[in-house]
């Protein structure tokens, strides 16, 4: 059943992308680098106010801060997927 529906829909291919490896590569790794930035900020607003210490205090709001506009800009760019992946491939010299 699920041959025929792929011989139905030839265009639906999964592994069909008008983007070059490279760019595809590029754009994951931006997606992995910011996901990492997310994590790691979660982590350290959980782990550092135990301290009780003022200025880590100050390391945390200014952490929280950085891992909110990145998990923001993470959302807006898995929105307009295909734009990021244009900038890169216009800016990719390879």
């Amino acid at each position: 059943m699920a041959q025929k529906l792929k011989q139905a829909q030839p265009g639906t291919d999964a592994t069909e992308s008008k983007f070059s490896d490279t760019v595809e590569k590029k754009y994951k790794i931006l997606l992995r680098v910011m996901s990492w930035i997310v994590g790691i900020s979660i982590a350290t607003i959980l782990i550092l106010p135990e301290f009780n210490s003022a200025l880590l205090d100050r390391i945390t709001k200014v952490i929280f801060i950085i891992g909110f506009i990145d998990l923001l800009f993470f959302l807006v760019i898995e929105f307009i997927s295909d734009n990021i992946k244009n900038i890169i491939q216009r800016f990719s010299h390879d």
